[in-house]
């Protein structure tokens, strides 16, 4: 896409980087607290770590984050 300034370019660039951040963070945090249950373990890597006592829901997932 030609960009008429530099300006609107680094605009247009922060607003990738921020949801590039977005979506890594929601990676994580659902391969960490929702999805992944270990087979050896049986547990995820959160409740392994002792952050949470519970497997989450993607609803549990989605209410935390909108907090």
């Amino acid at each position: 896409r030609d960009l008429a300034t530099p300006c609107e370019f680094m605009s247009d660039l922060a607003g990738r980087v921020e949801n590039l951040k977005a979506a890594v963070a929601l990676h994580f945090a659902h391969f960490n607290f929702v999805v992944r249950v270990h087979s050896t373990l049986r547990v995820t890597p959160a409740m392994a770590a002792g952050v949470s006592a519970n497997l989450w829901s993607m609803r549990d997932l989605v209410e935390r984050a909108s907090n």
